[in-house]
């Protein structure tokens, strides 16, 4: 068996009771990284919910593009807060099912279905793919694509 001089055994230094500190593993940063992406979905449903064009539209890059269910592409924060203000004020949309997060370096692909009922009680359901960049501030999304009355499988 090889031994590092001045180690011993479980890693640990001569003279130390606790481990060696070798910073935090990739997989829980990793793991972090994916919990803050959820968190910005998360809080993406919240300010659409809440009807917050502000708050929405902080989480999307200056210039981000949304493609809209009805294929329409929007660009920049502004234009994707006018389509808040201009949403049905009665409709709140839930996630269905898990929401995946493809982590590569400092961007993430996203994809996750949701639900909406209107106050007519109109049902409506898509899936919605983002690409999330991480920035200074945090995540942020720079392209959201709501593919409209797509079923939320794979």
């Amino acid at each position: 068996m090889t031994r590092i001089r001045g180690v011993r055994r479980g890693g640990r230094l001569r003279g130390r009771s606790t481990p060696v500190d070798r910073g935090p593993r990739t997989s829980d940063a990793r793991n972090l990284a994916g919990a803050r992406v959820r968190a910005l979905i998360l809080a993406l449903v919240s300010s659409w919910n809440r009807r917050d064009p502000d708050a929405f539209a902080d989480l999307f890059s200056p210039s981000a593009e949304y493609v809209t269910g009805e294929r329409v592409r929007v660009v920049g924060r502004e234009r994707i807060a006018e389509l808040v203000r201009r949403s049905d004020p009665g409709s709140q949309v839930t996630i269905d099912g898990p929401v995946d997060v493809d982590l590569t370096g400092t961007s993430a692909r996203v994809r996750f279905g949701w639900l909406s009922a209107g106050e007519a009680a109109v049902s409506r359901r898509g899936v919605i793919r983002c690409v999330v960049t991480q920035l200074r501030r945090g995540y942020c999304i720079d392209r959201l694509d709501n593919d409209e009355g797509r079923e939320p499988g794979p």
